[in-house]
């Protein structure tokens, strides 16, 4: 036995105030060095390095089993993909996050770009994709609508399925990932993310309405989503646009 799974099962015998006492403690130690390193003033751009014409992306590390375990990430890194644009991944863990303190973000020719929906206008714009050039006026409202719905009503309801499913959901964590902290860190994160979620879900609104409710609203959203693709391979046709497909593109 590893000392990590020691320190584990050390840790499952202790009483409920013991595990509350070292939950305490290290949640304090550990909280002061990640304020510091999400907080503290940094250069900009991070990567000095850098080449132009290449995209650096920063996200959150692989997974087990996904690219990402952040659905704002893996929308960036799919849509660089499908405009085939060159970059290079970056993944962080406690740090760094963007100027305005979350991520994805990224950098081009030495210039920060956070928000996954702005990060996509603005390299839109700066490299000229036409990914969605066939667009008519109705087609790209449309898009819009639901986009936004996705990243509303839909994620919302989503946000419910992580919060049952949370232990699962660590186990996507490469093992390991902390160290000899992995076991204490992970069972942190799992409580503090129920709690912030508990809290987004009531502040949205959807948290107010019971679980089968909640579950509801996202079937209702899929059921939408998938009523309008019908049959076509696309959101709006046969072209790929940053909107989505039938493929999860």
């Amino acid at each position: 036995m590893t000392s990590v799974d020691d320190l584990t099962k050390q840790l499952q015998e202790l009483p409920n105030w013991g595990k509350a006492a070292v939950a305490g403690g290290l949640a304090l130690l550990l909280y002061i060095p990640y304020r510091w390193l999400t907080t503290a003033p940094r250069k900009s751009p991070i990567k000095e390095d850098w080449k132009s014409g290449v995209v650096y992306l920063y996200q959150f590390p692989r997974t087990k089993l996904l690219p990402s375990p952040s659905a704002p990430c893996l929308k960036v890194e799919t849509w660089l993909r499908m405009a085939e644009i060159q970059y290079e991944n970056i993944p962080c863990l406690l740090s760094p996050r963007s100027k305005e303190g979350t991520l994805p973000f990224v950098e081009f020719e030495g210039v920060e770009y956070p928000d996954s929906s702005f990060i996509i206008r603005d390299l839109t714009r700066l490299l000229g994709v036409k990914l969605e050039d066939h667009l008519n006026d109705e087609q790209k409202a449309v898009s819009r609508a639901f986009e936004e719905l996705a990243h509303n009503s839909l994620m919302a309801s989503h946000r419910l399925f992580r919060l049952e499913n949370i232990t699962q959901f660590t186990e996507l964590l490469p093992p390991n990932l902390f160290g000899f902290f992995h076991p204490i860190i992970v069972m942190l994160f799992k409580r503090s993310y129920v709690s912030k979620t508990a809290s987004m879900l009531t502040w949205t609104g959807i948290g107010k309405h019971s679980r089968e409710e909640q579950i509801g609203i996202g079937s209702d959203d899929i059921r939408a989503i998938s009523k309008y693709l019908g049959t076509k391979h696309y959101f709006c046709g046969f072209k790929p646009t940053r909107h989505g497909s039938k493929n999860g593109n």
